[in-house]
């Protein structure tokens, strides 16, 4: 170890050299600070402040460059306004504070504020990634919008349950403003308009955010004492929306008809696909604060509920490709080669539809799906006169059409009579046999009778032989 580095270590430490030991590490580290030619070792002076490169993103009222921190040598994202307007710099200052003060990792950190030329500048991690909106447009080609998009919308859930216990609301959640790293961090972006509700009277009292996505009371006469964390769940609900349609919530073709729309908040119809998730969407969305989840948490379970159904589709999938195996037998396209085949394949199309169900019981895929099978099944049933059968089928199965029921209950009566029919020539059959048997007994008694018979008389014949032997002897 250097002398210099030794001196430093005993100043830092209070301690004597002697008692330095294995600060390799350590030293190698102060080492390369100091400037080893200098006999008074003197540290190097650090350049202060930062480089500001090529803009790199631009939004509504702001400019992304890439910077550099000169003092620890690494990239940085700088924000800078388009204008040094006095309004605008308090805006950045407002987000910049509430940023600060939210320390989350699906949050941005921010590194530093500092003025130049008038303007406020803006120091931030430097990201590489793509935001939720960018990314959602390739997913969409794939089919796997859900399975991606649904996860990171939980972690801005996390966000914004940490951000509301703060007492921050956002109010413009959407998918361009979900950042998604290389690496896969998630970071909920641009608090520029965020309210501080312990502080109302730091924000302007005036109209903010993203028409598509507002909520009807965002655009009162009072924005500020109107909102509430419940606004923030309408723009999940609303980001949700796009996650399924890829259209906007309120997608009307003008500004004004935007507006409209969000005045009159309907609720949407959606694909039975997505019914759960819409479900989820319309109850966020509700035009009623007081009708909607009552928190972010809340609607991150239901989220993740329906996430969990989601996952589980394979079993959706499953009872689809059983059944269209089903319609071919029941068009006569296929025959089975047994009836333990068709009802076993109706048996795994029952488990498959019952089993997503135990998870969405109001799916409508899947509740047409076990009805039109068990209809199948009736109707095979029916045709192959298993009466046992189509009557378990009646009791499985709900609104069962009128014709199919008189069907059963006609096989039914046919089967009884057929069984009746089968017991009387049973009967018949019996009194047959019994009196075959009986006439096979009389002949062979008469046979038996017959030989005692000839029997006798050839003893008789045999008797007067010999007396007629001896009366001639004589």
């Amino acid at each position: 170890m250097s002398t210099t580095a030794t001196v430093m270590l005993e100043n830092l430490f209070g301690t004597s050299s002697n008692d330095i030991v294995n600060f390799t590490i350590a030293s190698s580290h102060y080492i390369s600070l100091v400037d080893e030619s200098s006999e008074e070792g003197v540290a190097p002076v650090l350049e202060p402040g930062y480089h500001r490169g090529e803009k790199v993103a631009e939004g509504g009222m702001s400019n992304i460059y890439l910077g550099h921190q000169r003092t620890l040598n690494r990239r940085v994202a700088i924000k800078e306004n388009k204008s040094s307007k006095s309004s605008l710099n308090a805006v950045l200052l407002h987000e910049s504070l509430i940023t600060a003060r939210l320390e989350h990792p699906n949050i941005m950190p921010i590194y530093d504020i500092f003025q130049e030329n008038d303007q406020y500048q803006v120091v931030l991690k430097w990201l590489e990634g793509f935001t939720l909106a960018e990314k959602l447009e390739e997913w969409r080609e794939y089919e796997m919008e859900i399975d991606y998009s649904i996860p990171i919308l939980l972690k801005v859930c996390d966000a914004l349950t940490y951000a509301h216990e703060q007492g921050i609301l956002h109010r413009d959640i959407k998918p361009d403003n979900i950042m998604i790293g290389d690496h896969g961090a998630i970071y909920l972006l641009d608090w520029g308009i965020a309210l501080d509700m312990n502080d109302p009277e730091g924000s302007p009292n005036m109209v903010v955010g993203t028409l598509t996505y507002m909520a009807p009371e965002m655009i009162s006469d009072q924005p500020l004492q109107s909102v509430n964390p419940r606004t923030d769940v309408f723009l999940l609900g609303a980001t949700l929306h796009e996650i399924i349609t890829g259209t906007k919530r309120h997608d009307a073709p003008s500004s004004s008809a935007v507006l409209n729309e969000v005045m009159a908040c309907e609720p949407k119809e959606y694909d039975p696909e997505y019914q759960m998730l819409g479900d989820i969407c319309n109850k966020a969305c509700h035009k009623d604060p007081e009708q909607r989840y009552a928190s972010v948490r809340h609607f991150a379970h239901a989220l993740q509920g329906a996430l969990d159904v989601w996952k589980q589709r394979f079993l959706l999938d499953q009872g689809l490709a059983m059944l269209e195996e089903l319609q071919a037998i029941d068009k006569g396209e296929f025959v089975p080669a047994t009836n333990a085949h068709i009802f076993q394949l109706y048996m795994q199309t029952r488990s498959a539809f019952g089993g997503y169900m135990l998870l969405d019981s109001s799916s409508v895929i899947a509740n047409n799906g076990l009805q039109e099978a068990g209809m199948i099944m009736l109707r095979y049933c029916i045709s192959e006169k298993e009466v046992t059968s189509a009557k378990w089928m009646l009791e499985s199965i709900s609104d069962v059409p009128d014709e199919l029921r008189r069907a059963v209950e006609k096989l039914e009566r046919d089967v009884l009579a057929q069984s009746e029919e089968d017991r009387i020539m049973k009967s018949l059959s019996d009194v047959t046999q019994r009196m075959s048997a009986e006439v096979s007994e009389l002949h062979v008694e008469l046979d038996r009778i017959k030989g005692k018979q000839v029997y006798f008389v050839a003893g008789l014949l045999l008797a007067l032989g010999m007396l007629t032997w001896i009366a001639l002897s004589v």
